[in-house]
């Protein structure tokens, strides 16, 4: 209970929220909502019908700007994704394409169409949208897209909020050029902790001092290529150019 009213209220002040098909249908005892969707204004569009495909019935998804190459796919001929599962049939008002195209404000005229199914009855019907509500915007896949989709959904989410990676990195090739939108290899996460100016937990606008948390998942050493010097917060080197983390290391650095 007041699970909806909740998100409604972190996405009105500023908040990201990304959801998904089969989200949002029933109530806590598992009976489905008859009337509307609770977060059909957040979400601005209107859930019509789900289906289960069997593996034999192939969908894909497409972005929406014809043409453009998507990050995960990018200097692929065909940027598709394969639906897998659960794909969902939702509805926009229909003047939510026409206010943004005229350059309106978004808010309360439907969700803006980021891709779409490709095939079967499903063919140019949204598979992907954004709503701006309130000060924040509210992601939702219609479909269970395949590992690459949720990758490009999630790089799509980021760059709108003006999320970056804190670490000024880039990746050596060959990875770089199969990850063009990476700047860090795969399973390796950075965490920063900033200064704070006083008791009251303002944020220092001194990047210097702050410290990057930089771990390795991985069972194997991996290579990152520094586009800034750092200082080993640990043994107070400077590590400049590229570092090498060995297998589960966590390496602290900071900001000069």
């Amino acid at each position: 209970p007041g699970w909806a009213e909740k998100v409604r209220e972190f996405v009105q002040k500023g908040g990201i929220f990304v959801t998904t098909v089969w989200s949002g249908i029933a109530n806590e005892r598992d009976r489905c909502f008859e009337e509307r969707h609770p977060l059909a204004d957040v979400l601005g569009i209107r859930p019509e019908e789900t289906d289960t495909r069997p593996p034999f019935m192939k969908n894909w998804i497409r972005w929406r700007e014809e043409g453009e190459e998507i990050p995960e796919r990018a200097g692929r001929k065909h940027p598709l994704y394969e639906v897998r599962d659960l794909a969902g049939i939702v509805g926009v008002p229909a003047h939510a394409e026409s206010a943004l195209e005229e350059g309106a404000s978004s808010e309360g005229a439907g969700a803006e169409i980021l891709a779409t199914y490709t095939d079967d009855f499903y063919a140019d019907s949204p598979a992907l949208t954004m709503n701006c509500f309130g000060e924040g915007r509210a992601y939702y896949a219609a479909a269970e897209g395949d590992t690459a989709f949720v990758k490009a959904l999630l790089v799509r989410a980021l760059s709108d909020a003006g999320i970056e990676c804190p670490l000024e990195a880039r990746l050596p090739e060959p990875e770089a050029s199969e990850r063009p939108w990476a700047k860090l290899p795969h399973g390796v996460t950075v965490s920063m902790r900033e200064k704070i100016v006083d008791d009251s937990g303002a944020r220092s606008d001194d990047p210097s001092g702050a410290l990057l948390f930089v771990q390795n998942f991985n069972a194997r050493p991996v290579e990152i290529l520094l586009k800034k010097a750092y200082r080993n917060a640990e043994n107070g080197q400077i590590c400049q150019d590229g570092i090498t983390l060995e297998k589960y290391q966590c390496l602290v650095l900071e900001e000069l």
